[in-house]
């Protein structure tokens, strides 16, 4: 053999023994590791996917897990969350303690033609339309119409959010917080005159000193709107309300409370009340000791009415005046009890109505990995409590303890990259959402947490600047995502952390795909995927948009119509069975002209909100929309939005 082969032939024999070595130390290493517990029998796909998924979140568990010290690593203590007096029964001082946080309501209050408006008040009053407790916070708003409220208490907390302007009607609505802090901007409409007379319906005599709440074009009426009493001859007056239809709610004693829907501006309004009147009375009811607790709100719900009441010492709460019909009624405590519906007929007086409200009940617990069983630390833990959504962490040995208040159950929600909670022990079905149901005289649960690595889809939401490179990462924003694997598809709203990054754990590794959708103050992210995913998706703000024209029939710009515009998921689908995601929205101004931010290569629903209440839906190529203007028509008797092109854009 000539002696370049024999190297040639060394060679090979050298690289089959490091391949025999390697294959041995591999076998060995396998055959002393743990074996993890059988689990159903997955496709080459999953099995793939769940592997690297495992491995993801086996080193980011071992870079969160211990904290250090000059005497090494040491655990951490289990943290008991207990609940507190202020948190557990109602009234303003509970209201105040709950409503307190980090977080912040900031936007800018306009007139009609848009321009700012300068010491425009705006009020945040707790999550009660009736309430007659001052506001929580307030705010003057500075030259350029700006405002901010702080230290607010954003844990998936309602409000009411009220703003007034002189000369102008009156805002109010319930406002969401969900984790972040919230942009609102607000657009006050010129006030016009609503006043009248409130008399008896059976006499016609008018009727003094009844209570008038400020009129609004809502369902509901606002008692921290104001309200007015009325003159001995019966007469009340707004100077400043919304234009239209309003609802004015008429309370007065011994007659029945009414809403009246009057059409202003007007002089003449004529509301006559009906003697009489429906009644409840009742207790609230502990849920643990089934003995009448004080302290707790009491709400009454009908048909386009809502009425408030508060248990004294010994329980006990009363309704009166109420206009016949269907109620749910609510007791809460800290946290709201179960509905109860009753019907009342008219003058009927119903007794003996027993509210069950919550109760604390202690919840101690571990997590612990699925696969092995060892302990999880540093994993947050989410619950439902009085001020709202609020959290626990584990400590190194997996363990966590907190207190809340529950009905008949309660929810554990686990929102850790890379990890679902297992259904139970012997499935491998996963949730966000645990939850435990508890006997009315338990007083505390333990509950251990299966965790189960699962492959996910993250990524990281941009800001575009001007010159086309990519900005700052944008903090506390709505993400959609939609994925589908295989017959399974769901929709997902997901919110970005403090440094832009969002993620979304799947179900299994399937192969499939995902459409992200961002959309924020008239610019839209927009962003498809392959499934699995192998590093995170960035996400970029941008404003390629559209523009158009609305005008009726007779060639009249129809001004103030909302439009919106919807992505489909997935592609090729009957629409009847497609998800939808939700893009930017526009505002049709007063010559009809109108922009809209759309995503490119995409089919894209435009849906019309007309004036009549009725919405029309028309599907276009996004492309197209981009480079060519087009003007709509809604002709008001066929019910429908015709359109043409009119020129390419530039």
């Amino acid at each position: 053999m000539k002696p370049e082969g024999k190297r040639w032939l060394g060679f090979g024999v050298g690289v089959l023994v490091f391949y025999l070595a390697l294959t041995a130390l591999r076998q060995h290493v396998m055959s002393t590791a743990p074996s993890p517990p059988k689990e159903e029998s997955q496709d080459s796909e999953e099995i793939y996917d769940e592997d690297y998924a495992r491995r993801r979140s086996t080193t980011l568990v071992s870079q969160t897990r211990f904290t250090e010290n000059s005497e090494g690593r040491v655990a951490r203590p289990t943290k008991i969350v207990r609940l507190v007096e202020g948190e557990q029964g109602e009234g303003f001082e509970a209201e105040k303690y709950r409503a307190f946080g980090d977080s912040s309501i900031f936007g800018v209050v306009r007139g009609a033609s848009r321009r700012p408006l300068e010491r425009a008040t705006v009020q945040l009053f707790e999550a009660d339309p009736n309430s007659k407790n001052p506001p929580l916070r307030e705010a003057l708003t500075d030259t350029s119409g700006t405002y901010s409220l702080d230290k607010i208490n954003d844990a998936e907390r309602l409000y009411v959010l009220v703003a007034r302007a002189e000369g102008h009607a009156p805002y109010a609505r319930l406002l969401l917080f969900k984790d972040a802090p919230l942009e609102e901007n607000i657009t006050l409409s010129p006030g016009v005159e609503c006043s009248g007379v409130v008399v008896d319906a059976v006499t016609s005599l008018p009727l003094p000193r009844a209570i008038v709440y400020h009129p609004t074009p809502q369902r509901i009426s606002f008692r921290c709107l104001g309200t007015v009493e009325t003159s001995p001859m019966g007469e009340f007056r707004f100077a400043h309300v919304s234009r239209g239809e309003v609802r004015l709610r008429v309370e007065c004693p011994g007659y029945k409370t009414t809403v009246a829907v009057v059409d202003t501006p007007t002089t003449r309004a004529v509301i006559a009340l009906v003697p009489g009147g429906a009644s409840i009375r009742g207790e609230t009811i502990s849920r643990l000791t089934e003995k009448p607790v004080g302290r707790a709100k009491v709400l009454a719900i009908g048909n386009d009415f809502f009425a408030t009441a508060f248990s004294d010492d010994e329980g006990r709460f009363e309704f009166t005046d109420l206009p016949s019909g269907r109620y749910v009624l609510i007791g809460i405590r800290g946290m709201p009890g179960p509905s109860e519906e009753i019907t009342l007929a008219d003058r009927e007086t119903r007794e003996g109505v027993r509210l069950i409200v919550p109760a604390p009940i202690f919840v101690t617990g571990k997590v612990i990995h699925a696969l092995n069983g060892n302990p999880l630390a540093g994993i947050r833990l989410y619950y439902p409590g009085p001020r709202g959504k609020s959290v626990v962490m584990s400590d190194q040995n997996g363990l966590f303890a907190f207190e809340t208040l529950a009905f008949d159950s309660y929810w554990i929600e686990v929102h850790e990259k890379g990890y679902l909670p297992l259904l139970e022990k012997r499935t491998t079905g996963s949730v966000e959402r645990i939850e435990r149901k508890i006997k009315r005289s338990d007083a505390s649960d333990q509950v251990t947490i299966r965790l189960r690595p699962v492959p996910c889809i993250e990524g990281i939401v941009k800001t575009a600047e001007r010159n086309g490179r990519t900005g700052g990462s944008v903090r506390g924003v709505d993400v959609q995502l939609a994925y589908q694997q295989r017959d399974v598809s769901e929709k997902v709203i997901t919110k970005t952390n403090a440094l832009g990054e969002f993620f979304v754990n799947l179900p299994s590794g399937r192969r499939g795909t995902a459409k992200i959708v961002v959309p924020l103050r008239g610019s839209l992210g927009f962003a498809s995927a392959r499934i699995p995913t192998r590093r995170p998706i960035e996400v970029q703000l941008d404003r390629q948009r559209m523009s158009g024209r609305l005008f009726l029939s007779d060639g009249t710009p129809l001004a103030g119509v909302e439009i919106k515009s919807r992505y489909l998921f997935p592609d090729n689908v009957d629409p009847s069975k497609a998800i939808r995601l939700e893009g930017c929205t526009a505002i049709v101004r007063a010559d009809g002209r109108f922009g809209l931010s759309v995503a490119p290569h995409e089919k894209v629903e435009l849906a019309f909100l007309l004036p009549d209440g009725g919405t029309v839906i028309k599907t276009f190529d996004s492309d197209t929309l981009q480079k060519v203007s087009y003007t709509f028509v809604y002709d008001p008797v066929a019910k429908d939005v015709l359109f043409q092109a009119d020129r390419q854009r530039r």
